[in-house]
């Protein structure tokens, strides 16, 4: 199916844009945030001829639904790759995030192990889906997991911004996990990657 390019790239600088008044902390990031925001309402309305309210489009969904992110297994030598938290140091969790507009979740797993963690991977099977309603009162949204098996097939350890440092771990002798990633929900990810099955709740 053919897309239309100006209304895909329109919707990609309003995603970007309620994201960075979301997330950014810094005041003119987030005048910047907000002013992209107001023109690409403006240009959306020029260019669908309805209107629009100014901010973003993704502000208020027609229907509440859970957000969706991506987990990505990758193991080398039997260990199993884990990332750092900037925010809270000493606790880690496997590479992923959420699923970004106009990405497929295949295509989300290999730009946050990327961003992430430096290396370059090919996702090879699709493992569990999970809610993580199920393991944590501290998520704002309801939040659905999926969770990839990927092999790296590239790139060098070279964590961004986001993480202090990635490294491998043996199963046995994990690290303390961030609010990201509870125990039980890795216990279940390594138990059905172990046994080869898929996993959904």
């Amino acid at each position: 199916m053919h897309k239309d390019k100006i209304f895909e790239f329109i919707k990609k600088v309003q995603a970007i844009s309620h994201t960075g008044v979301v997330y950014s902390k810094c005041p003119y990031a987030l005048d910047n945030y907000h002013e992209l925001l107001e023109l690409s309402s403006k240009m959306l309305h020029e260019y669908i001829k309805s209107d629009v309210q100014p901010y973003d489009i993704y502000r208020d969904m027609y229907y509440p639904t859970p957000q969706p992110g991506v987990r990505v297994v990758i193991f080398q030598n039997n260990k199993l790759l884990m990332a750092e938290d900037a925010d809270t140091p000493n606790e880690w969790t496997i590479p992923g995030g959420w699923c970004d507009i106009d990405l497929s979740p295949v295509e989300t797993c290999i730009k946050e192990v990327k961003e992430e963690t430096g290396y370059d991977i090919k996702v090879t099977k699709f493992l569990a889906l999970m809610d993580r309603n199920n393991y944590t009162q501290s998520e704002i949204y309801n939040v659905y997991s999926l969770v990839f098996v990927a092999e790296i097939v590239g790139g060098e350890n070279s964590p961004n911004f986001e993480v202090n440092k990635v490294d491998f771990f043996d199963t046995n002798e994990l690290p303390k996990l961030s609010h990201k990633l509870t125990k039980e929900e890795l216990d279940i990810i390594l138990k059905t990657y172990k046994d080869n099955t898929v996993y959904f709740e």
